[in-house]
């Protein structure tokens, strides 16, 4: 699959971010469809799991079941014009709190300060 450079494209015509892994790393993907205020669901795994707070900025599943936890997802947020609009909202938040240029650095100078 060649690299795609349109992806604030992509992520603006969407409405639900949907991150449906078996297992993950930190997910870039994920992190971008928050920073653009995106209803997200993923699933309980690690990276995914480290990022989403289930019912507070996304929407976060077992994979146990993951057929029926995931089509009854995407259901409840397509109906839920408000609920898909509140996560989307926090997911920013959050993202701007946790991710942002500034936080980072000073987590990384905290981190030097530490070895000096």
């Amino acid at each position: 699959q060649p690299f795609r450079d349109d992806v604030p494209d992509v992520l603006a015509s969407a409405d639900i971010y949907v991150l449906p892994s078996l297992w993950e790393g930190l997910p870039i993907g994920l992190l971008e469809a928050m920073a653009m205020s995106k209803a997200v669901i993923g699933t309980k795994v690690d990276g995914t799991s480290e990022i989403l707070r289930n019912e507070v900025n996304g929407l976060l599943l077992s994979i146990d079941n993951i057929e029926d936890n995931l089509a009854n997802a995407i259901v409840r947020l397509s109906k839920d014009k408000t609920l898909r609009l509140q996560l989307g909202e926090k997911a920013r938040s959050a993202i701007k709190e946790q991710y942002s240029a500034e936080n980072m650095t000073k987590q990384i100078e905290a981190v030097y300060d530490k070895l000096l």
